[in-house]
């Protein structure tokens, strides 16, 4: 009986097992036209959006991961614009910081990349795993790149959020649940001791 206490009680404080995180990485876009056949810009995305997430990309603050100290900011171009020699979903971006600053250790996609399979370029950093996460406030300006090396005119995009986080890092325990494990724990070595006396 003591044992089946023991496994419970371990079962109530112990953190849930870590899953490996990990993160597509933004990847260099490449020039492939003669950029003297090809002169022309592409024009301004139509409609480009952001998110960021704390603590891990998914935000469920009920589970625990190798994720649970990152910061993960996601630029989305979901309209882009028209080039008249790369098609609109071939084109890349290049990106640069308006106004405002990142949150410490993160850092805008170097030079131009391709976006990502969902239309986004990915901004990973450090964010660790306190609750207190500091606020952070920045204008993006997003810039196409056709495939002979042509900048289109940029729009800008508002990235930031208020800080702070998840309440908790790992499993929550239900309300006294610590204590009632620790009773019955209590209790169960008490009428043990009764019995062999």
């Amino acid at each position: 009986m003591l044992t089946g206490v023991l496994a419970s009680l371990t079962t109530l404080v112990a953190p849930p097992r870590a899953t490996a995180c990990s993160f597509p990485s933004n990847q260099q876009y490449e020039l492939t036209t003669d950029a003297s056949a090809d002169t022309t810009p592409p024009t301004a995305p139509v409609a480009v959006d952001a998110t960021v997430s704390r603590r891990g990309k998914a935000g469920d603050c009920g589970s625990s991961s190798s994720c649970d100290d990152l910061g993960v900011a996601s630029i989305i171009v979901t309209t882009p614009g028209t080039d008249d020699q790369t098609a609109s979903d071939d084109l890349g971006y290049r990106f640069e910081l308006v106004s405002g600053k990142l949150p410490n250790g993160a850092s805008l996609p170097n030079g131009t990349v391709s976006l990502l399979q969902d239309e986004e370029a990915l901004i990973v950093w450090i964010d660790g795993r306190s609750d207190d996460q500091e606020s952070f406030h920045a204008v993006v300006r997003v810039i196409p790149v056709d495939r002979a090396g042509n900048e289109g005119p940029g729009v800008e995009v508002r990235l930031g959020d208020e800080g702070s986080g998840c309440q908790a890092g790992g499993r929550e325990l239900p309300p006294n649940a610590l204590f009632i494990a620790l009773a019955l724990l209590v209790l169960t070595l008490r009428r043990a001791r009764l019995a062999h006396s």
